[in-house]
């Protein structure tokens, strides 16, 4: 996975689930970051929680440290 954040929110997205391919780029437009995105099919649970965990790590590396309260 590649995010890159203050980007102009391109998105390329396969995870074998077109509910999730379409969830997924409509967050990276809504966000302003360019996401690149593709996964090992799956059952749709693991491609689901693969999905998820992939985009928390990119985000959690680029936001660390940046804490707001």
């Amino acid at each position: 996975m590649r995010v890159s954040v203050g980007a102009n929110g391109n998105a390329s997205v396969t995870t074998g689930l077109p509910v999730l391919d379409h969830l997924v780029v409509v967050l990276a437009e809504h966000a302003g970051f360019d996401l690149e995105l593709e996964l090992a099919p799956e059952g749709a649970d693991a491609e689901v929680a693969a999905a998820g965990e992939a985009l928390g790590e990119a985000l959690g590396e680029l936001f660390q440290g940046d804490v707001r309260g």
